[in-house]
């Protein structure tokens, strides 16, 4: 089972095609990352996996982050992740509910 996470693991620009020429005894669990590139590079990864959407506030609104979430979610799993940092500690439980507005 694998499992990809630590930095950005998009960076490496030939991870679709690394992911889709696994062996088929490998499963794709999931892949941790902060959902900004267009979904069409998640298209090109053809095994089922979970997406892990790291949601750095500091780099993008919360409203903005839901978007992509709903919009990646119309093709594959997605989970959110909420790094709970001393700047992020008093606003998880309102991006929750603003998450919930949008289901």
């Amino acid at each position: 089972m694998i499992y990809v996470a630590g930095g950005e693991p998009f960076v490496y620009a030939g991870l679709p095609e690394l992911v889709n020429n696994l062996p088929r005894k490998h499963q794709l669990l999931g892949i941790v990352r902060n959902i900004s590139l267009p979904a069409s590079v998640y298209r090109k990864i053809k095994r089922p996996f979970h997406l892990i959407a790291s949601f750095h506030r500091e780099y993008v609104s919360a409203e903005n982050f839901i978007a992509r979430v709903k919009e990646l979610q119309q093709f594959l799993d997605v989970h959110v992740n909420i790094v709970a940092t001393p700047k992020n500690l008093p606003v998880i439980s309102s991006i929750d509910e603003l998450m919930k507005t949008y289901r």
